[in-house]
């Protein structure tokens, strides 16, 4: 509940800046569009050189808005990222809860990587080219946890099949005497080494 609270004030502050920026670009550029209005003297070099501030204006406030949106993004991603952490923390490691939650994890982590990529002022090949190994990098280490959870529940079904048969066995001891000479044991052992 605390948690969903922070969010809603954290995403309200958010929208709060975002149109926040929005007005006071939108005012600068206004401002520049009533010029043009107004100053009928201004000369068409002048004129060009205002509707290229607005242009610029407009850029910069996209750039800014997108930005912001990003930051938001990541800021999201973060929070839910030390949720995870949290439950992670508390819950035991051959649940499959546990390999949802890293799986999860995992997908958070890369999409922060992917978003600081996507920001980087680097040459657009650059760019793909780091978002391609991010990708590599993440896909590697979601394989192997699945590679891990697979071996998670082999070992499970193994000692279960292990704990069946050698309850099996102890059975038929216990109702034939320990003589450890009984063909039904050693079928039941025989049994269980195939299973394994």
């Amino acid at each position: 509940k605390a948690e969903d609270l922070l969010t809603q004030i954290t995403l309200q502050g958010a929208e709060e800046r975002r149109k926040a920026l929005e007005v006071s670009y939108n005012r600068q550029i206004e401002d520049l569009k009533k010029r043009l209005q107004t100053e009928k003297d201004l000369t068409t070099k002048a004129r060009e050189a205002v509707n290229a501030q607005i242009v610029a204006l407009e850029t910069l406030k996209e750039r800014k808005l997108a930005e912001l949106d990003s930051k938001a993004v990541m800021e999201e991603v973060s929070r839910a990222q030390k949720r995870i952490e949290m439950k992670l923390a508390t819950v035991k490691k051959e649940s499959d809860e546990y390999y949802q939650l890293q799986l999860t994890r995992l997908a958070n982590e890369q999409a922060l990587a992917e978003e600081a990529a996507r920001q980087e002022e680097v040459a657009e090949e650059e760019k793909q080219q780091n978002l391609l190994l991010i990708r590599q990098k993440y896909g590697a280490l979601t394989d192997a946890l699945l590679e891990e959870q697979t071996n998670e529940r082999i070992r499970k079904q193994q000692e279960a099949i292990k704990s069946e048969y050698e309850t099996k066995i102890l059975e038929t001891e216990l109702g034939n005497g320990a003589d450890g000479e009984n063909p039904e044991i050693e079928k039941l052992r025989l049994e269980m080494e195939e299973k394994q």
